[in-house]
């Protein structure tokens, strides 16, 4: 007679070795997964919080140098003048002819210098925006560029 006890118990061993085996590499493939993951949160929320300082950094350096420069004071008079001109009798007409001529300049011009204008007076997100906007970018094709 076969000792049945002896073989059944050596395969239930066997079995039970392959289970545990099984199960430790499925728990060790989970912990590998979440590490991966929160080591790519860490690099997302570094890469962040970099960008973040280039731009505080880019603004202070903006803001350094516009204590020397004349380009806001130049387009403060610029935009000032149609709005002086207007209350001078026998002027204003020549402020709607010219606002007229700029509505036909073509609208990458048109952009180009309210860009300009954002970027002048510190104002670079906007700028973005606005420029994404004429451009046709959408925020999550601008994302991924960056990526």
């Amino acid at each position: 007679m076969i000792p049945i006890i002896p073989i059944l118990t050596s395969i239930f061993s066997i079995g039970g070795s392959w289970i545990k085996g099984w199960t430790e590499r499925k728990n060790l493939k989970e912990q590998s997964k979440t590490e991966q993951m929160k080591l790519e949160l860490q690099l997302k929320e570094k890469v962040m919080v970099a960008r973040i300082n280039a731009d505080i950094d880019i603004d202070k350096i903006n803001t350094e140098n516009m204590k020397t420069s004349w380009k806001d004071e130049f387009l403060l008079l610029i935009f000032s003048i149609p709005i002086i001109m207007c209350f001078i009798p026998g002027l204003a007409i020549y402020v709607t002819a010219g606002f007229s001529a700029l509505g036909g300049t073509p609208i990458w011009y048109q952009t180009i210098y309210v860009v300009m204008c954002l970027v002048i007076y510190g104002q670079r997100k906007l700028a973005n925006l606005f420029a994404n906007k004429f451009l046709g970018i959408k925020k999550n094709e601008e994302d991924s560029d960056e990526s």
